[in-house]
């Protein structure tokens, strides 16, 4: 469980300025600015957050089907 709470997190540090690696790499390939690129990716982060949450406190979302199948 713990590796995907720390992919998710990991996405969305690099989605996220100062250090969003990827946000920079998209805006220079778009040939946008970095705020346009932030609104544009807004409600795209704000859900990554709400399921990084939602699974941080219920593990059992994430687990449920490994449970099942073993």
């Amino acid at each position: 469980m713990g590796a995907d709470v720390r992919h998710l997190s990991l996405m969305i540090g690099l989605l996220t300025p100062p250090v969003g690696l990827i946000l920079f790499v998209v805006a220079k390939i778009a040939d946008i600015g970095i705020g346009e690129m932030v609104r544009a990716i807004l409600p795209f982060l704000a859900t990554l957050v709400i399921v990084l949450l939602l699974i941080t406190i219920f593990p059992s979302l994430v687990l449920f089907l490994p449970q099942l199948l073993y």
